[in-house]
């Protein structure tokens, strides 16, 4: 639908294009942070990347250790009487994304059977173990949030690339028409009064 040329359309337009344009400009700057936010938890993502390879060469240098002491079979059999962890998620928001928080809870029952009939061996591996799981739940977060970071950025990016390229040329190009043609119109008017003036004298 066409938009007649008068000045209250005209006002009308440049309202709605301060509006665009401050729209356009609190999503690039909102853009700008997420990128920022997702640089600096790259770097985060990768360190506990490498503390997770660290802490699993570790702790299955130790169970190969105690398959040197306990044996294979007495290994497995002690194992077996572990209850396997239990995982919490919650949700938590970071610049209005929603994220996992995985809160893990390893059982204590190697270090009470170990008391029995383990050694030093079996419960170092425990430990080493219960520390990686916890690490990995982490890290399987923050992989997480990276992703949707990734996903809430290439939404924002597609929204401010639609108010730069689309719709602000769009309301400059109708407010350079309509004031063109209310500028033409005037010069008209000036004319036509002008040579009425001269047909009255």
């Amino acid at each position: 639908m066409a938009i007649p040329p008068t000045y209250s359309a005209l006002l009308k337009l440049k309202e709605e294009l301060s509006i665009v344009v401050e729209g356009y400009r609190l999503l690039d700057e909102k853009r700008e942070v997420l990128i920022m936010e997702l640089m600096h938890n790259v770097q985060g993502y990768k360190d506990m990347e490498e503390g997770v390879t660290e802490k699993l060469i570790e702790a299955y240098r130790i169970l190969e250790a105690t398959f040197v002491s306990m044996g294979k079979g007495r290994l497995r059999r002690f194992s077996k009487r572990s209850e396997e962890p239990s995982i919490d998620i919650r949700m938590r928001s970071i610049m209005g994304i929603s994220v996992p928080e995985l809160l893990v809870d390893v059982p204590e029952e190697g270090l009470k059977v170990s008391l029995e009939s383990t050694d030093d061996n079996f419960d170092q591996a425990f430990l080493r173990f219960k520390e990686v799981v916890k690490l990995i739940a982490q890290w399987a977060a923050r992989e997480v949030l990276l992703w949707r970071l990734g996903q809430e950025i290439n939404k924002t990016q597609k929204r401010v690339n639609a108010l730069k390229n689309i719709f602000i040329p769009h309301y400059k190009k109708e407010i350079k028409y309509i004031e063109e043609t209310l500028e033409e119109e005037e010069r008209e008017e000036f004319f036509r009064r002008k040579r009425l003036k001269r047909g009255g004298q």
